[in-house]
């Protein structure tokens, strides 16, 4: 587990910051169906476009979407333009209400080819698309051309059951679009095929600055849920929850410290 690092010598002495770097590799493989019996399939046209549910798991501080692989089949006649998103929904985003809370937010795109041909294709998130965790998403794929020019195929396998890996869930329903706005729920038919590689997103970056005479403030952003721990010594074997108050708002957490003559390390734990 990557943890942030942070040392205070004293209230005027040097503070160092030790930060998690991100990665961009090709990540984990924390959701996929790719391997089940496909039974059908859906057109993916400007007229025609599909919104696969899924649920996150449950890392506190969420993911970042390295890539989604998709099994196509061969294209009919001459579409262009294909599109691949992740989009949030309306209403609570930890929860469901059947029909109502339809995809409504583009969290960004990921680029790839045109399905030319049938297999199993890569689409990737160049700056990593954010997914919090336990939380409602869609994966949508559209055209820029309508279905009487031609459409793109998205395979799909049985939706008896949800398919559940990694506290990941694939849902067993879809949405479908004629214009991308309007969405009309469809429940127990069918599971479009996607594999989503995703990596955890690592504990926030903790900084400081002071809080008037002879205090200092520890802060991170508001994002998962984390504990405050510290220690005297990186030697030491075994770091404790630290006392200090852990204060809450919008869009940050952070803790007063009234500073000390010895040596603390500070981290984040998940």
């Amino acid at each position: 587990m990557k943890k942030v690092l942070l040392r205070m010598l004293s209230v005027s002495s040097l503070v160092l910051l030790l930060a998690p770097q991100a990665t961009r590799a090709q990540g984990v493989l924390y959701l996929s169906n790719l391997g089940e019996t496909a039974i059908g399939e859906g057109a993916i046209g400007s007229n025609a476009c599909v919104a696969q549910m899924f649920v996150t798991g449950t890392n506190a501080g969420g993911y970042l979407v390295n890539s989604v692989q998709l099994l196509m089949n061969a294209p009919s006649g001459s579409p262009a333009g294909f599109e691949v998103s992740i989009f949030s929904k309306n209403g609570n985003p930890h929860s469901f209400h059947f029909p109502g809370d339809v995809p409504t937010n583009s969290l960004g795109t990921l680029a790839g080819p045109n399905p030319a041909i049938g297999g199993t294709l890569t689409y990737v998130s160049a700056d990593g698309i954010y997914l919090s965790p336990s939380t409602v998403y869609f994966l949508v794929l559209r055209a820029a051309t309508p279905t009487n020019q031609g459409a793109y195929s998205w395979s799909a396998s049985s939706a008896s059951t949800p398919v559940l890996t990694n506290s990941f869930r694939i849902e067993n329903s879809y949405f479908a679009s004629a214009d991308n706005v309007n969405w009309t729920w469809v429940a127990r038919q069918k599971m479009f095929q996607f594999g989503l590689y995703a990596s955890a997103a690592p504990p926030p970056k903790l900084t400081i600055g002071g809080s008037g005479p002879g205090s200092l403030k520890v802060s991170w952003p508001n994002v998962g849920t984390y504990t405050l721990q510290q220690t005297a010594s990186l030697d030491a074997p075994n770091w404790v929850t630290s006392p200090l108050v852990v204060s809450n708002s919008a869009g940050s957490n952070f803790s007063t410290f009234p500073g000390t003559n010895g040596t603390l390390f500070f981290r984040l734990k998940q």
